[in-house]
C-alpha cells in the first residue's frame, strides 16, 4: 500500500476523529472537524473507496426528521504497520492497524553485542519471517517502524562498529522493498503515550524510562527534541560511579549500569528475599512481578526495599537535577515496570533533586507504570502518524 501520498489535512482530521471518538456520521464529522458538508461528503467517499474507512451502521437522529444517518469507522484491514521494539535482551514485533489492534506479535532474543552487519541481518531475518507468517497481504502494509536503544545498536563498546539509524533504514528498505522509519524507542513510547493515552498533557516535559537501559524523551513546545546527532536526553549515560561497571556506551559507571530493571531485580532477590546470586535471566513476567513486589514492600516500610529505592533515587536525582537545570522544563515523568506502588520513589527523588539543583527552581514529578503496548505501538506510529493529525513528528 505504501505511505498515504497526497492525503489532505482534512482527510487526516476525519481519520483522527474516527480514532478518538469512534463511529461518526458525516454531519458529526462536519461539526466536530469544523469542515463544510460538501467537503466531508467528498472526503469520506474518497476514504471509503481507498478502503481506509467503512460504513458501520446508523445513528439515531434525535432532533431531525427523516432517515437515520449512516455512521463511519476505521477499517481493521488497512493500512497495517509493523512496530518493532529492540531492547538488549528481547526484540518484540507487532502487526497493527489504524485502530491500534494487535493483529499478530512475536518476540525474539536480541543478539548479544552483535557487530553492525550482524545486527542489520538479524532485523532483516526476523522481519522476513514475520512477513511470511503474519502478513499474508503485504499490499495492505504501509511500512515498518523500529524503536532502537538511545545510543544505537550495536552499542558503541566495539570501536568503529557503530551503525546509525541512517545506516539501518536504507539497508532494510532496499532489502525488503518497504518503507522503514527508525527512532529511539523511548521517544517512540513517549509519542504513543501522548497520542493514545494522553498521559502527558503538557507540551514541555522530560520523560524518563527505566528498562534494560535508562532513556528519555524530551518535549519542547509540543515537539520532540532530538539533537544534532539524535542523542538529546541521554540521561542514562551520565557517570554516577567512578570506575564503576562497564557500560554499553564504552564508559564506566553510567546511570543505567546501576538502576536498570535487571540490576534492581538482582538487588531485590539478594537484599530483600535473601536469595543467593543467580546468573539466570528472569522472564518478563517474573521480572515485572519481582519489581512490583520490591516497590510494594518499600511502601509497606520494608527496610531493605526502602534502602534500594533510596539508592536508586540518589543516582537518578543527581542526574535529573542537571537535566532540570539545563532545560528548565517543569514536568518530569518517571516510568518503569514497578507496578502502582512505583510512586513511592517520588518523595525521595524530589528531595535528591532539590539537594543538587538550584533551590528555587520549580518542577513537578509524576510516576506511571510502563504500558506493555507502548514501545511497539509507538514504533508503529512512526508509520501510521501520516494518517492522523496531531501526532508529534519524530
Amino acid at each position: 500500500m505504501g505511505r498515504p501520498l497526497g492525503m489532505t489535512e482534512n482527510e487526516k482530521r476525519i481519520l483522527t476523529l474516527l480514532y478518538k471518538a469512534g463511529p461518526l456520521s458525516k454531519q458529526e464529522l462536519a461539526n466536530q472537524g469544523r469542515m463544510g458538508w460538501a467537503t466531508v461528503v467528498k472526503l469520506t467517499n474518497r476514504l471509503l473507496d481507498a478502503g481506509v474507512i467503512e460504513c458501520v451502521g446508523t445513528s439515531q437522529r434525535t432532533f431531525q426528521k427523516g432517515k437515520n444517518a449512516y455512521t463511519y469507522g476505521l477499517t481493521n484491514r488497512k493500512p497495517l504497520a509493523i512496530g518493532i521494539d529492540v531492547e538488549y535482551k528481547a526484540t518484540t514485533m507487532i502487526l497493527t492497524n489504524l485502530s491500534g489492534d494487535i493483529i499478530a506479535s512475536k518476540v525474539h532474543r536480541t543478539p548479544e553485542n552483535p557487530d553492525a552487519g550482524q545486527f542489520k541481518r538479524f532485523l532483516k531475518r526476523i522481519i522476513v519471517s514475520f512477513l511470511e507468517h503474519c502478513v499474508p497481504d503485504q499490499s495492505r502494509l504501509a511500512g515498518i517502524g523500529i524503536g532502537i536503544p538511545g545510543i544505537g545498536m550495536p552499542s558503541w563498546v566495539k570501536e568503529n562498529n557503530h551503525t546509525s539509524q541512517e545506516d539501518i533504514a536504507p539497508y532494510l528498505e532496499q532489502s525488503l522493498g518497504l518503507e522503514v522509519t527508525i527512532e529511539i524507542n523511548t521517544r517512540a513510547y513517549t509519542v504513543f503515550e501522548k497520542w493514545e493515552n494522553q498521559t502527558f498533557s503538557s507540551d514541555d516535559f522530560i520523560y524518563v524510562s527505566i528498562r534494560t537501559g535508562v532513556g528519555s524523551g524530551i518535549f519542547v513546545n509540543g515537539n520532540l527534541l532530538r539533537g544534532e546527532q539524535g542523542l538529546a536526553g541521554e540521561i542514562g549515560h551520565f557517570k554516577v560511579v567512578q570506575d564503576g561497571l562497564p557500560c554499553r556506551c564504552g564508559g564506566r559507571g553510567c546511570l543505567e549500569t546501576v538502576i536498570n530493571q535487571y540490576s534492581l531485580f538482582r538487588q531485590y532477590r539478594q537484599r530483600v528475599l535473601k536469595e543467593s546470586p543467580s546468573r539466570s535471566v528472569p522472564s518478563a513476567e517474573v521480572l515485572k512481578s519481582g519489581l512490583s513486589d520490591l516497590f510494594s514492600r518499600a511502601r509497606e516500610g520494608n527496610r531493605e526495599a526502602l534502602d534500594i529505592v533510596a539508592e536508586m533515587s540518589g543516582y537518578l536525582g543527581y542526574c535529573l537535577s542537571h537535566a532540570i537545570m539545563v532545560l528548565n522544563l517543569p514536568q518530569i515523568i518517571i516510568s518503569g515496570n514497578f507496578g502502582n506502588d512505583g510512586s513511592i520513589l517520588l518523595d525521595p527523588l524530589r528531595r535528591d533533586i532539590r539537594r543538587n539543583a538550584f533551590s528555587k527552581i520549580d518542577f513537578m514529578l509524576h510516576y506511571y507504570p510502563i504500558d506493555p503496548r507502548g514501545h511497539t505501538r509507538g514504533a508503529a506510529l512512526l508509520i501510521l502518524k501520516d494518517y492522523f493529525t496531531g501526532i508529534p513528528s519524530h
